[in-house]
């Protein structure tokens, strides 16, 4: 008589961590082509490599994604000093790849960050480019790099 209850018991628990690990993002219980396996996170990689930006100045910067899943991607940019775009575009060209425009803030070094998350993984992968921001204007390269660059 015991062993029924003790069968149920055991369904009602692993059912309840499997639903408590895909509430927490860490596992996906239905893939698209109908199997269940964890999910993973999206693969992102910087792509621009910035020297440096100009105060008031403008550059683009670009980085890729991809999600192994197949889940879509939600992608995200921010700078430390200066601005961007933060939902940017996707290249026109090339799949896989987002852009965003920066603009110069105060001179100094800058960190500009590409966050992507699937919407399952709920922590975004973030990958961070860092380049002297210098106080010249106008296009070429700069004259003094800042103290603060040095």
């Amino acid at each position: 008589m015991t062993e029924p209850i003790i069968r149920i018991s055991f369904i009602f628990w692993v059912t309840v961590v499997v639903a408590a690990l895909a509430a927490l993002g860490i596992y996906k219980i239905h893939q698209a082509n109908g199997s269940d396996i964890p999910n993973q996170p999206p693969k992102a990689m910087y792509v621009t490599k910035i020297l440096y930006a100009n105060v008031n100045g403008t550059t683009q910067h670009c980085g890729w994604a991809r999600d192994p899943d197949g889940d879509e991607l939600t992608v995200r940019w921010t700078a430390r000093l200066g601005t961007v775009k933060k939902e940017g575009f996707k290249h026109p060209t090339k799949s896989r790849q987002w852009c965003t425009i920066y603009t110069g803030g105060k001179p100094g070094w800058d960190t500009v960050s590409f966050h992507v998350t699937d919407g399952i993984i709920k922590k975004p992968v973030t990958r961070r480019w860092s380049f002297c921001v210098y106080p010249d204007k106008g296009f070429g390269p700069p004259t003094e790099k800042p103290a603060s660059c040095r």
